[in-house]
């Protein structure tokens, strides 16, 4: 319910932004059009809701035009060779179709990016042999798109690290700082958390590793970790504790950095850079 609250209203300024000063645009026919969506690049589909979402907040009536595009939701496009096109077409008013067909590109296009390329590398991970290691996103989204961003990781077959910075309680590197060090770090925060509320530790090097171990902290963040560093941290884990590799992960170097007893990998780059999928949406009457 949230995310539609805030989907609405991204979708209500947006428009506002876009249309406003140009009333020509509203004296387009209402009459019905046929609208071709074109999908021409490889991508896993994602975002078809926000998509829609455009054209009906714009006029209810549309919701039954174009809910069978719902369908589509999740679907792989990654038989599509360079110069092959896949065209979906529904209708739409006119006005309406003009009106919005900028915005819900934009969402469709980064939703499905993000899913894109969440996939490409949770299919590395599985053919690496690491299927039971969750492929987490951060907080590195883009302002105001952090709902659509996170969705579309858990539609490529991520999972989401926190929505907020309230979700979990995240000591990083400036906390410590900050604060006078890991345990003063870790002392305050578990002052301040709820009963139920996890706290993850971000590690940087061996020292601060043992040290967290010894203060029986649950979820570790190994960050920036090299290789040879992982395999020393992977010996002196415990029973009950998580790893979490973060930091220069990348599709081409997961084999040197995943081991087995991680148990969790983040990549900020899934959401803040994302290769860019393609599509146009192109209208007849």
């Amino acid at each position: 319910m949230r995310q539609n609250i805030l989907l609405d209203e991204m979708i209500k300024k947006e428009l506002s932004d876009d249309v406003a000063s140009f009333s020509y645009l509203r004296s387009f026919s209402e009459e019905l059009i046929t609208c071709d969506l074109k999908i021409k690049s490889p991508l896993l589909l994602s975002g078809i809701d926000f998509f829609c979402r455009v054209f009906s907040w714009m006029n209810e009536a549309n919701e039954e035009k174009i809910s069978s595009l719902k369908e589509l939701e999740g679907q792989s496009f990654f038989h599509l060779k360079k110069g092959d096109v896949q065209t979906i077409s529904f209708l739409l008013p006119m006005q309406d179709a003009i009106m919005g067909e900028r915005l819900a590109l934009n969402l469709l296009s980064r939703s499905s990016a993000v899913s894109t390329a969440t996939y490409k590398v949770r299919a590395r991970m599985d053919e690496l042999g690491f299927q039971g290691v969750a492929l987490l996103d951060t907080r590195k989204t883009t302002p105001l798109f952090r709902f659509l961003e996170k969705y579309a990781v858990t539609v490529g077959g991520g999972k989401n690290h926190r929505f907020s910075q309230t979700d979990a309680l995240m000591i990083k590197d400036n906390h410590k700082v900050l604060l006078g060090g890991l345990k003063e770090a870790l002392t305050y925060f578990r002052q301040q958390c709820g009963f139920y509320t996890p706290i993850v530790l971000e590690i940087h090097n061996i020292e601060e590793l043992e040290m967290a171990l010894s203060e029986s902290v649950k979820h570790l963040m190994l960050d920036n970790f090299t290789p040879e560093m992982i395999k020393e941290a992977v010996l002196l884990k415990r029973p009950g504790v998580t790893y979490e590799l973060s930091g220069g992960l990348n599709l081409d170097n997961l084999s040197l950095f995943l081991q087995q007893g991680i148990d969790a990998i983040s990549m900020g780059a899934l959401t803040h850079n994302p290769p860019a999928v393609d599509f146009s949406l192109k209208m007849r009457r």
